[in-house]
């Protein structure tokens, strides 16, 4: 199987949802570092992150069909799309390309993620109280001819559901989107799919790929690492703005007396990033040097107001990657002062730029702690071997941060 993800965040939380049936699955930090075929054939599953939610569309296009002339299997239906759960950035464009790539005229889209709180219906994907028009967005967005199947259709019976999707395929349907609001809704469509001759490009967030392993079995077990141990302390980073991410860490933080020390965003922005990240070094370090086994660096605009888009400004995507930029060089600099055990990282710009700057080439998943929250362990570069949690910033529960510390721990990472 081959991942196509726009971001980091997002395939390491749909790979690992392979990784937990039993399938070695490695994340490629960025698409172009090597040569893709090199480590698919040690790997089950191997996840591509294009890094393209940024982009403009036709740009988008252009490096997502790349992605997937490079990687692309024999069989259509090897290939998942992994889109935004809220569907940011381009994944019209990225479908587009993919099946464009891949020779392929069919495709079944499922953004709903249940266990996060994603769900569509009547074709209007609903977040908390967002409410996306997603076949629409795809309609727009696309050549092919979009479908929307409603919620009774997909209640209706594998077979039934199946018969109405041939019938569709006769009248020019090529993409359909499909209504879903629990994982047995999803199941239905898998089963649906699995029953229609003609093979289909399948495109979703995390909570579809979790249920595209149907009987199958590792072939590269000893591919496998194990996340680093040895009592070494926990850094977490953190350059998003979701306020279920600033939830998260005051409970973290509340839980376990953990210190916080904010990297200073004006300073960033108003060019002087080297003098920000010094100070949030010197800080970092008095804690870790008294002993505190774990230590969160964040962004202070964290607990600001923060409203999601679909699509962020030229200058919201450069704000961000001056953040993230000074935020990993904190990291950096804490790995190369002290003996870090696990980096903990929220964000899907933050991940990705933490692994450029220790030069990372990807990460060997080994579990999913919560719903959409993986663990593994980063294979090259200076941080090589040292486990590392990924978290999207609108995913998990109040408490996730806890879990995922509290999981850290019991792998024997952070014990002082």
């Amino acid at each position: 199987m081959v991942i196509i993800a726009d971001d980091l965040t997002g395939a390491n939380d749909s790979a690992v949802q392979f990784k937990k049936k039993g399938l070695s699955s490695f994340v490629k930090v960025l698409f172009d570092q090597d040569a893709p075929n090199d480590i698919a054939e040690s790997y089950d599953v191997l996840a591509i992150n294009t890094d393209s939610r940024p982009l403009s569309s036709k740009e988008a296009y252009e490096r997502v069909l790349k992605a997937t002339r490079l990687a692309v299997p024999g069989d259509p239906s090897k290939i998942y799309k992994k889109i935004d759960s809220v569907l940011r950035g381009n994944p019209d464009a990225e479908l587009e390309a993919t099946m464009d790539a891949a020779s392929c005229d069919l495709a079944f889209v499922v953004p709903s993620f249940p266990d996060n709180g994603r769900s569509v219906v009547d074709g209007v994907l609903t977040v908390d109280d967002r409410k996306i028009d997603a076949v629409g967005l795809f309609a727009k967005g696309m050549r092919r001819k979009v479908v929307g199947v409603a919620l009774a259709d997909v209640r209706s019976g594998a077979e039934r559901l199946a018969a109405k999707i041939v019938s569709a395929r006769a009248e020019g349907g090529s993409v359909f989107v499909f209504d879903a609001e629990t994982d047995a809704d999803i199941a239905a469509i898998r089963d649906c799919a699995l029953k229609i001759p003609e093979s289909a490009i399948l495109c979703g967030s995390a909570g579809l790929a979790k249920f595209l392993v149907v009987g199958e079995k590792s072939r590269s077990a000893g591919s496998r690492r194990a996340l680093s141990l040895g009592g070494k302390p926990i850094l977490i980073a953190i350059g998003s703005r979701h306020e279920s991410t600033a939830t998260q860490i005051k409970n973290a933080v509340s839980f376990f007396s953990i210190p916080l020390v904010t990297l200073e965003s004006a300073r960033v922005l108003s060019g002087d990033g080297a003098g920000a990240a010094d100070a949030v070094f010197s800080a970092a370090c008095a804690h870790f040097e008294s002993s505190s086994p774990i230590l969160i660096v964040a962004v202070d605009t964290l607990f600001g107001k923060y409203t999601p888009v679909l699509r962020e400004t030229e200058k919201d995507y450069e704000d961000a990657r001056l953040l993230v930029e000074a935020l990993s060089a904190v990291v950096v600099r804490m790995f190369s002062s002290f003996s870090i055990g696990a980096i903990v990282s929220s964000g899907g710009d933050t991940s990705l730029e933490i692994c450029r700057a220790f030069g990372v080439s990807g990460i060997d998943l080994e579990d999913e702690i919560a719903p959409g929250i993986p663990a593994g362990t980063l294979i090259g570069g200076r941080a090589d071997g040292t486990a590392i949690v990924t978290k999207s910033g609108g995913f998990g529960s109040p408490d996730a941060m806890i879990q995922i510390i509290e999981y850290l721990q019991r792998k024997g990472v952070s014990q002082k």
